[in-house]
């Protein structure tokens, strides 16, 4: 993002607004534009790209809204796989816990990997953003 920022790139679609706002973890906009956020994140999460999956999943987790929990528990038993399930369990939101324990058992893991893919925190973002670079 810094990269960017540093030639002056400004997002000129709603996708690139969100996606902007993510990388820079501005929690603040992307809730005061809850409902583009959610649209755009959700349509990610419903594509095939494990990748746009994932970091759908992530950030709604770091974003921590309540509201968003039912969804990532059927996005779980939709679409999920280990990595997820253990994010689940180790991002701090009770709900998202016991729905990871309870698909890893149901898909018979007996241990879990590691703490999740990439340490999300509920409502928090664990790494801070790309510093801004100024010319």
């Amino acid at each position: 993002m810094a990269a960017l920022e540093k030639l002056d790139w400004i997002p000129k679609t709603e996708k690139e607004q969100i996606y902007s706002m993510i990388c820079k973890r501005d929690v603040q906009n992307l809730i005061d534009n809850w409902e583009l956020t959610k649209r755009i994140l959700i349509q990610d999460i419903e594509t095939s790209d494990i990748r746009k999956i994932e970091n759908g999943i992530y950030s709604f987790i770091c974003i921590g809204r309540a509201e968003i929990i039912h969804y990532l528990v059927t996005v779980l038993y939709a679409k999920g796989n280990n990595d997820i399930a253990a994010t689940y369990i180790s991002c701090g939101n009770k709900t998202l816990a016991k729905v990871g324990y309870n698909w890893l058992k149901k898909q018979r893991y007996k241990t879990i990997s590691s703490a999740g893919k990439y340490g999300v925190s509920w409502g928090r973002w664990m790494f801070p953003p790309d510093p801004v670079v100024t010319p």
